[in-house]
């Protein structure tokens, strides 16, 4: 009995991060289209600063990740052909 709990709390924290975009709203390519993104700013690494301003109008992808994250490191060659 006990294992079982554990074995379903176990379940539960690991498969909690994929249940998130569950509860988001559903965005519509038309909902994407029209929203506005908030103003901000950050640096690169060699310490120039990007504000989201100075790329009006332009395609901006974000991607947020860690070198002891596996996903991370598989998605990076595919963003770098971008």
């Amino acid at each position: 009995m006990r294992s079982s709990v554990l074995r379903l709390i176990a379940i539960a924290l690991l498969s909690a991060p994929l249940g998130l975009g569950l509860l988001a709203p559903a965005l519509t390519p038309d909902a994407l289209a029209a929203s506005v993104a908030p103003s901000f700013s950050l640096r690169d690494l060699t310490g120039r600063t990007h504000t989201l301003a100075q790329y009006k109008g332009k395609v901006v992808v974000l991607s947020f990740w860690a070198t002891w994250c596996g996903p991370c490191q598989v998605e990076m060659p595919h963003l770098q052909k971008i």
